[in-house]
């Protein structure tokens, strides 16, 4: 965190999964900007995007991911680390006591863990 915190990796507008950061004060600023904007008399239309990012992290791709990092300066044992965590991991699915085939796992950061939501940030 202290890396990717003294090079800006993650821009000052994001506020999940940040100390100090949340959804709430996301809400907060949007709506002093647009109180601001209504205060200063403006015209301009303000438009709002929403997204759902709903199973975002079974999302992040692996290989994606390890280059991202690897162009933002993190490698040797940390990279290397972050590989292993990340790799060679496999699933399956179990329905009614049936066990299906086990799959490669090759996107996705745990959750419930600490790098997870900072993996998925970067």
């Amino acid at each position: 965190m202290a890396h990717i915190e003294k090079f800006n990796i993650i821009k000052p507008y994001q506020h999940g999964f940040l100390k100090k950061h949340s959804c709430e004060t996301q809400l907060l600023n949007t709506i002093e900007e647009i109180i601001r904007h209504f205060d200063q008399g403006s015209k301009r239309q303000i438009d709002v995007q929403i997204l759902d990012f709903s199973k975002a992290f079974d999302t992040v791709a692996h290989q994606r991911l390890l280059h991202k990092l690897s162009k933002y300066g993190i490698s040797g044992k940390t990279l290397n680390w972050i590989q292993y965590w990340l790799t060679n991991r496999n699933q399956c699915v179990i329905v009614d006591g049936e066990i299906s085939k086990t799959a490669k796992v090759t996107s996705g950061v745990s959750q419930g863990t600490v790098l997870g939501p900072l993996m998925f940030l970067v």
